[in-house]
């Protein structure tokens, strides 16, 4: 990290933890150059939200500069209107469809924030409670020809907002791990289709994961991302404000069994360090100790990838032929398998054992 790129982290935290009267370094702020970080972690919305909040006399962007924030963030917030609108009209579709439903991240995970139209949301991903087959053939018949993947498929357009439909909510790429992760939200998923939630302005009603599964699923997301291809600050944040809601030590002691179950406890450690160390999350918060040579190494790559990995120049596609691109995207991973070989390792078995998957599934379900 640069000196620089450690103060923007400073100013998140400070805003994060409603501590923009003790900022005390905005005098050595880059403005431009936060504005182009916020927009690489995809959290313009947040960072904004932090300058509107400043206190009178302290520094803060020229007038130009400040405008661009204020666009970008009222661009984040008719799209969350747009969001939260689409979102509440697709569960009331899918219960009349018999599909009791459930939104991951996106749309919940705002209505944890300080104020909901400031995270900048991207598509709808939303879980169904029902069989892989017939919730195919109703994509399917809304559809006419849809592309399943193992733990989602994709669902139409809604005013522009792209659609995910979850047959699970996440998997992991060796198949006993995974068989103990498909378990334990068997083990709970009643619990996320009737907890209800309101969204803002009368958009509707979502239900959302309980605090329970979000600590495991949305800890699992990031993991799959980070081997895979990268995640940025605006995951990071949104584990941050889950964590924020509280926990028990009944509770903790709970989800360290299922991280250690699924081999995740030492993935959650570097997470604790970077909720810690970088965003300023409170002991009393935290899951599990931090691992600081972990948490470094996981900082690091946040920094350096951006939001899932876009801003990363370390990899290159461009001017490679399908087979190498094809080859790089398989192996990568490969760069931690010593910190966790089960999930790189098996990487590769996996990838291949989905393209035979996809064909019995073709076989079977797409007549």
């Amino acid at each position: 990290m640069t000196e620089k790129e450690k103060i923007y982290l400073r100013f998140v935290s400070c805003i994060l933890n409603g501590k923009l009267g003790e900022a005390d370094f905005l005098e050595t702020m880059d403005w431009q150059g936060l504005y182009d970080f916020a927009k690489r972690h995809a959290v313009l919305g947040v960072v904004y939200y932090g300058i509107s909040h400043l206190e009178e006399g302290q520094p803060r962007p020229l007038p130009d500069l400040e405008l661009k924030f204020y666009g970008s963030a009222d661009r984040i917030r008719r799209n969350n209107i747009k969001l939260n609108m689409v979102a509440g009209k697709l569960t009331d579709n899918m219960k009349k469809a018999g599909f009791p439903s459930c939104i991951l991240k996106g749309q919940g995970n705002a209505l944890m924030y300080p104020d909901p139209m400031i995270r900048q949301s991207g598509d709808i991903d939303i879980w169904l409670d029902g069989s892989r087959g017939d919730i195919f053939k109703m994509v399917k018949r809304d559809v006419g020809k849809a592309s399943n993947q193992y733990h989602h498929i994709d669902y139409p357009m809604v005013k522009g907002v792209s659609i995910e439909i979850h047959y699970i909510p996440s998997f992991m790429n060796h198949p006993l791990l995974n068989h103990r992760m498909q378990k334990y939200y068997n083990s709970v998923r009643n619990e996320q289709f009737c907890n209800m939630v309101e969204l803002p302005d009368d958009s509707g009603t979502i239900s959302r994961p309980t605090d329970e599964l979000n600590r495991v699923f949305q800890l699992s997301h990031v993991f799959k991302h980070f081997i895979i291809g990268g995640v940025g600050l605006r995951q990071m944040i949104d584990y941050y404000y889950l964590l924020r809601r509280g926990i028990t030590e009944e509770e903790k002691k709970a989800c360290q069994k299922t991280l250690k179950n699924l081999h995740l406890l030492k993935f959650a450690r570097a997470m604790m360090y970077v909720m810690q160390e970088a965003l300023g999350l409170e002991n009393q918060y935290l899951i599990v100790e931090p691992d600081y040579r972990l948490g470094k190494k996981l900082l690091s790559e946040v920094i350096t990838a951006g939001n899932f990995g876009r801003s990363d120049t370390r990899f290159k596609y461009k001017g490679k032929n399908k087979g190498m691109k094809r080859l790089f995207y398989t192996f990568r991973p490969w760069r931690y398998a010593l910190e966790f070989p089960e999930e790189t390792l098996m990487r590769p078995l996996f990838l291949g054992w989905h393209q035979v998957w996809k064909k019995w599934q073709a076989l079977k379900y797409d007549r």
